[in-house]
């Protein structure tokens, strides 16, 4: 009995070692999106303050990674993505 026990113990070990792994990973994950969520979001920022300072080819470019459906006046004649 005190055998199956040490192996109970050192089986309990290894799960703890292997979820402390994950935990270590999904922190990681957890980082790595924040700092892409923060590059997107002054990505974004730039390119709102740099939009009338692109010539027509780059705005379309542009225009189309923001809205990949493109845009349309809406009836109140305002810029709307197109749905």
């Amino acid at each position: 009995m005190k055998n199956d026990i040490k192996i109970e113990i050192t089986h309990v070990k290894e799960q703890i070692n292997i979820r402390l792994k994950e935990q270590n990973e999904y922190e990681e994950f957890d980082k790595e999106l924040v700092d892409f969520t923060k590059f997107c979001l002054r990505y974004e920022d730039k390119l709102t303050t740099d939009w009338w300072n692109m010539n027509h080819e780059q705005r379309l470019r542009c225009q189309l990674l923001l809205f990949p459906g493109g845009i349309t006046l809406n009836s109140e004649k305002k810029l709307a993505p197109k749905t």
